[in-house]
């Protein structure tokens, strides 16, 4: 079919324009008849994207758990909370979870909540290499619930039985 540039183009009937017009649509192309556009439906519990919401926040969980631990005088290595998160989820491939938790710390340092060190200084959030991730400094450590393995507490000194001279 060949088409006459000076030919008039062919305009839908008013009737339709009018009602495509009214009506809304969604990223769906669902419309309603009031001109709303429906709202976009979550995505299921079950979907690669609720998985990688619920992974996204184990890992955040698991970084700031382990920095809050140690505290702004230690650091930890991010393959910990890799390490951590993949047993979790019963898998042995932490390695493939690195890139995820070096883009999640990323945005806990812009958001102030961890620090990202390079050779024991403090690094941009996008460092290339080798890192490793602390408490901030104005974040106080929270207490311990149960000694560490092997803590023993110290005993208090026995008062002086003779007193001040």
């Amino acid at each position: 079919m060949i088409l006459d540039a000076h030919a008039p183009t062919q305009s839908p009937a008013p009737e339709a324009a009018q009602s495509s017009a009214s009506m809304g649509s969604d990223a769906t192309g669902a419309a309603e008849p009031d001109g709303a556009a429906v709202a976009a439906t979550p995505p299921r519990p079950d979907s690669p994207a609720a998985a990688a919401r619920a992974r996204d926040a184990a890992i955040a969980d698991s970084i700031l758990r382990l920095v809050a631990v140690r505290g702004p005088e230690r650091s930890i290595c991010p393959s910990e909370a890799a390490r951590e998160v993949a047993a979790a989820e019963g898998r042995a491939d932490w390695h493939r979870l690195m890139g995820n938790v070096r883009r999640i710390a990323g945005r806990l340092q812009r958001e102030g909540r961890v620090e990202s060190l390079r050779k024991g200084r403090p690094a941009a959030a996008d460092v290339r290499g080798v890192i490793r991730l602390r408490a901030p400094a104005d974040v106080a450590r929270p207490a311990p619930s149960h000694p560490a393995p092997g803590f023993q507490a110290a005993e208090a000194a026995p008062a002086d039985p003779v007193g001040p001279a």
